[in-house]
């Protein structure tokens, strides 16, 4: 009987941990998330007196909460798909991280709209999709269990006053869109190149029941 290397898509989020109870709480996160940028805090720019603008009050925090359940799907728990399949196993890893980039980008692209207007729609998601990065660079680093608190601790850094230089914090100051952006793209695009070099090493190396041939 033929054996499937890779299953479907929602067979692997499935397994993953991705349910109903799991979107349930997605969509909570992400309502949250938005509500979080209309409560208003002092502007953390000390140059501008005026009232906040929507991810210098709690949105950037906001924008943590759905991070939170993302760390929930990374832990592999698909060991057993591949138990008889002659590919690699971290080939699935690299496929459910895949799948959990689609769902969480694209959930924080149809967020973004619903953001207050005086914030770039892709100001949003690339803020996200670094903290995304972050999160998951924490989970090849630290594990699963911990990936979830680098993104708030890299908000919180920017967040004190004077911790960092306003002319480079990519988080409130609307200028450093230029760096912004691309150091999403290449912070998300390096999680997945490392993964993808991983792969490949660990699918040259000999298993450890293979014998050498005399």
């Amino acid at each position: 009987m033929a054996v499937i290397s890779i299953p479907a898509p929602a067979l692997l989020l499935q397994h993953s941990g991705l349910n109903k109870v799991w979107l349930g709480w997605w969509v909570i996160a992400w309502t949250a998330a938005v509500l979080s940028a209309r409560v208003a805090i002092p502007r953390i720019d000390p140059g501008v007196s005026s009232a906040s603008s929507a991810l210098e009050q709690l949105g950037a925090i906001g924008l943590c909460v759905p991070l939170v359940l993302v760390a929930i799907l990374i832990p592999d728990r698909t060991t057993w798909l591949t138990a008889s399949s002659p590919r690699n196993p971290r080939l699935l890893r690299l496929a459910n991280i895949g799948l959990i980039t689609a769902v969480s980008v694209s959930s924080a692209m149809a967020a973004a709209a619903l953001y207050p207007s005086d914030i770039r729609w892709i100001r949003i998601v690339s803020i996200f999709m670094l903290l995304l990065a972050l999160t998951f660079i924490a989970a090849l680093i630290i594990g699963s269990t911990w990936a979830g608190f680098l993104a708030p601790a890299f908000i919180i850094l920017n967040t004190i006053p004077g911790l960092i230089s306003w002319k480079w914090n990519v988080i409130y100051n609307p200028a450093t869109d230029a760096a912004l952006i691309p150091a999403a793209f290449l912070s998300l695009s390096a999680v997945f190149l490392v993964l993808i070099a991983h792969t490949a090493f660990s699918h040259r190396q000999p298993s450890r029941g293979t014998q050498p041939a005399n």
